[in-house]
């Protein structure tokens, strides 16, 4: 939610989005707020309080496959935020072609090596949510980020409370900053529950995130 330390309140969450996007605004941060708040201070003297994290991410970036890949997808889709990425030839994922309203692009191959690369290159860091052993395509991701010198970051979620994963990962997006973020991780086929795992993480890490769509709508 949106208040104010001084200054008139910034009328909405899509005014304060869209002031953040000018080059006339400060980012500060009081002691007396939280580690994962700031505040924006815009040229006309208005403030408003926003989660940092939240503030620094501009798209979501993933493959579409069953599991991480979708639930990512589907929160950028139902919260507003913009999402892109590569996927397979032929829009491939185990559960059949993806739908159209995930706006990813096709690579040349039919297989998952290209577009997870891709997806890796074309983002300022990955985050890597596993459960159980990092293994196949998403340790793959995570070789990829290494070979190219990408910030990347991987939670187990069956090892780590969801408040340590938060914490981390709200950190280290501030510590970033990285506006672009490819999301990663096992299909729901070889990981069952991943998909929800994944989505109650991402609301919890974004929490000033206003859901604007229904959930059924993308199910």
């Amino acid at each position: 939610m949106l208040s104010t330390i001084s200054g008139a309140l910034v009328d909405s969450r899509d005014e304060f989005k869209n002031l953040c996007c000018r080059k006339d605004y400060t980012l500060l941060v009081f002691p007396e707020l939280s580690d994962t708040e700031a505040t924006i201070a815009l040229a006309d003297g208005r403030i408003g309080i926003e989660n940092a994290a939240t503030c620094k991410i501009r798209q979501i970036v993933s493959g579409g496959q069953t599991g991480a890949d979708r639930a990512a997808l589907d929160w950028a889709l139902l919260h507003g935020v913009p999402h892109a990425g590569w996927c397979p030839k032929g829009r491939l994922a185990v559960d059949g072609p993806l739908p159209a309203h995930y706006q990813l692009r096709e690579t040349a191959s039919a297989g998952y090596r290209q577009r997870t690369r891709l997806n890796v290159e074309c983002s300022d860091a990955t985050l890597v949510l596993n459960t159980g052993s990092l293994d196949g395509g998403t340790l793959q991701t995570v070789r990829f980020a290494k070979t190219l010198a990408k910030p990347h970051l991987v939670i187990q979620l069956d090892e780590v409370p969801q408040e340590m994963a938060v914490h981390t990962i709200q950190q280290w997006l501030m510590d970033g900053p990285y506006p672009v973020l490819n999301v990663a991780g096992p299909r729901e086929e070889k990981r069952p529950g991943i998909y929800a795992r994944v989505s109650t993480l991402l609301d919890a890490c974004f929490p000033s995130q206003r859901c604007i769509r229904a959930p059924e709508i993308y199910k």
